[in-house]
């Protein structure tokens, strides 16, 4: 998903979008955005983009998919779960 998204950037799109990523992590906005990603749950879409390759269709589980979802909240987005 990186490749596709921010690696397209160029290096001061990429700083600033940093940046701007770094505010919103140290803001209050934050915590709302937690708070709705929380409450609204982990995306029930199938993620062709993580198994287009058949080696990776076998890992794709709901344990899988959940430990997935909390380490985003947890690690990318730095939300208290």
């Amino acid at each position: 998903m990186m490749k596709d998204s921010i690696w397209t950037l160029s290096a001061l799109e990429q700083q600033n979008f940093e940046q701007h990523l770094a505010q919103f992590i140290n803001s209050e906005n934050k915590s709302k955005a937690c708070s709705y990603l929380i409450d609204k749950g982990m995306p029930n879409y199938q993620p062709d983009y993580m198994i287009k390759h058949e080696k990776h269709k076998q890992r794709i589980n709901t344990e899988h998919n959940e430990k997935l979802w909390k380490s985003t909240l947890i690690n990318y987005l730095k939300c208290d779960v």
